[in-house]
């Protein structure tokens, strides 16, 4: 067997983690989380100073109430892929 090795640009990953599709891709997704998760549930994303990145909150009372009881959020990750 041959070995192969991969090099990694870290300027161009760092260009790719930060491209407006990557924040779009990610916004998507936690918007999918949210809408899972029902009502109370709010999803963000933001470009960070090294890449993008995207979050799902318990923003209401209710929201987090529920997240405390039943792991919400944790349970409808999966919603995300």
């Amino acid at each position: 067997m041959s070995k192969v090795e991969v090099k990694l640009d870290d300027k161009g990953m760092e260009e790719l983690l930060r491209s407006p599709p990557v924040l779009a891709d990610l916004k998507r997704r936690a918007d999918r989380i949210a809408a899972v998760c029902g009502f109370g549930y709010k999803a963000y994303a933001e470009q960070g100073r090294s890449r993008a990145r995207a979050s799902v909150v318990a923003a209401t009372r209710g929201a987090r109430r529920d997240n405390a009881r039943k792991n919400t959020l944790i349970r409808n990750i999966g919603a995300g892929r």
